[in-house]
C-alpha cells in the first residue's frame, strides 16, 4: 500500500476537479494514495504528484483514448484488465457522501456503461466478499458480514455478491458488455433510486 494522500495532496485533487470529492472516496485516500487491493482487481488512481496527472485527470486520460465517459462520471478505479469505475456525479449537483459506481466496459461506444453500485460503498462491499472469499480467513470474512451461503472457495459470479451486499441493485448481473447503457440512460436508472 503507498501512504495516505496529504490534505494538501486532496485540495489540490478537488480544485482540479471544481469540487469536494465524495466522502466514501476520501477514506480510500485518507488510507492509502493508490491503493490496489484484492489482488490489483480493484486499483485506485493515485492522486498524483505535482505537475503530474493522477485522480483528478483520469477521466480525460481515458476520454483521450477514446473511451466515451460521460462528464457525469468521476472514474477513480480499474479492474486491472478490461473495466474502469467512475462515481454517477453530475456536475452542477451537489456531490453525495456515497455515489453510485458505474462500470465503463472497454467498448468504445456509448451505450458501455453499468451500474455496479447504487453506493459507493455497497461496491466495495460486493467486490471485497467476492475477492476474498477466495483465500481470506473467516475471521475477515465475518467482519464483512459474508454469509455462508456465499463463502465457497471459488466463487463463479459477482451476481450473488451484488444481491448479499446491494439489494436495492437493480440488476445483480451488470455487464456493459451486454446490457451497456448510455449516458441518458444511466442517468434515467440512477434518478428512479434517488
Amino acid at each position: 500500500m503507498a501512504p495516505p494522500a496529504t490534505r494538501q495532496q486532496l485540495a489540490d485533487v478537488e480544485n482540479r476537479i471544481g469540487r469536494p470529492l465524495p466522502t466514501s472516496l476520501r477514506r480510500i485516500y485518507d488510507v492509502s494514495d493508490g491503493v490496489s487491493p484484492l489482488d490489483g482487481n480493484l486499483m485506485f488512481e493515485p492522486t498524483g504528484v505535482p505537475n503530474r496527472a493522477g485522480l483528478a485527470e483520469f477521466s480525460d486520460r481515458l476520454r483521450e483514448g477514446n473511451w466515451p465517459i460521460p462528464d457525469e462520471l468521476l472514474m477513480f478505479a480499474s479492474d486491472g484488465s478490461d473495466s474502469n469505475f467512475g462515481l454517477w456525479c453530475p456536475k452542477g449537483e451537489t456531490m453525495p457522501d456515497d455515489p453510485p459506481v458505474v462500470e465503463v466496459g472497454e467498448v468504445f461506444e456509448p451505450a458501455c456503461l453499468a451500474l455496479v453500485g447504487t453506493r459507493f460503498s455497497m461496491f466495495l462491499k460486493s467486490r471485497s466478499g467476492y475477492y476474498l472469499v477466495m483465500d481470506a480467513p473467516d475471521e475477515v470474512l465475518d467482519v464483512i458480514e459474508v454469509p455462508e451461503v456465499l463463502r465457497e472457495k471459488e466463487p463463479n459470479a459477482l451476481s450473488p455478491f451484488f444481491a448479499w451486499a446491494d439489494p436495492d441493485l437493480p440488476d445483480y448481473d451488470p455487464d456493459p458488455y451486454r446490457k451497456g447503457l448510455d449516458a441518458r440512460g444511466m442517468a434515467r436508472l440512477v434518478r428512479r433510486l434517488q
